[in-house]
């Protein structure tokens, strides 16, 4: 089973300052990070802001080849965690013919993002790859009625403050500016 998620933040990790996108249960308490490279980043933040570059950027340029061929993106799913490297599919419509492309999970992301459709990701995933605040009193946040996953880490809301802070000394705006020339 699949399980909606949305894009809580971008970030870096702390020390090695790799970006990152975290990725939030739509109806429950569990999140996702995934790292993901620097031109991943600015195209998810380019796509959320709504920026339009003055030429395509490769998402823009594979969303427009999906549609010019007559498919269109029906949903994306991140479906695997091999190695620690997360594998996603774009799922298209090909003129009434399903169709799925392979994908790296930041690519299906930011194709998501860009053209308005769910992020999936297997509940197998979740459960091995996601994490669930506690509470501040220590005790684990599961919903009712819902058991925890085993394999679970738990991490505590003091751990995502870090994250939020360092979510709130990004640029954003300096994501679609290029680089010094070298």
């Amino acid at each position: 089973m699949a399980i909606e998620m949305v894009i809580h933040a971008l970030g870096q990790a702390a020390g090695s300052g790799d970006p990152l996108v975290l990725l939030k249960e739509a109806t429950g308490e569990r999140y996702l990070v995934i790292g993901i490279g620097p031109l991943e980043v600015m195209g998810i933040a380019a796509a959320l802001s709504g920026a339009s570059p003055p030429r395509p950027m490769t998402h823009d340029l594979l969303c427009s080849a999906i549609a010019t061929c007559g498919a269109q993106v029906t949903h994306t799913v991140i479906h695997a965690l091999v190695d620690g490297a997360f594998h996603a599919r774009l799922v298209l419509d090909v003129q009434g013919r399903h169709a799925e492309l392979d994908s790296r999970s930041s690519d299906a992301i930011a194709v998501a993002v860009r053209v308005g459709l769910p992020i999936l990701v297997e509940e197998a995933v979740l459960e091995q790859a996601g994490v669930t605040p506690r509470s501040e009193s220590g005790a684990p946040d599961a919903p009712a009625g819902r058991a925890e996953p085993s394999g679970q880490e738990r991490i505590g809301e003091e751990q995502l403050g870090a994250f939020r802070d360092v979510l709130r000394g990004l640029d954003l705006d300096d994501l679609g500016r290029p680089g010094p020339p070298g």
